[in-house]
């Protein structure tokens, strides 16, 4: 799954964070880039 969330209520971002990396582990993924900075190549 590819995703690009803004976030705009940090508790609420928290939350999401939380549940997704649980749901994410469940269903047996893993992170291959998280929280990094975008990066225009040309």
């Amino acid at each position: 799954m590819i995703s690009e969330v803004e976030i705009l209520d940090e508790e609420e971002g928290q939350r999401y964070r939380d549940l997704a990396a649980k749901s994410i582990a469940a269903h047996g993924g893993r992170y291959l880039v998280r929280g990094a900075l975008r990066q225009v190549r040309r």
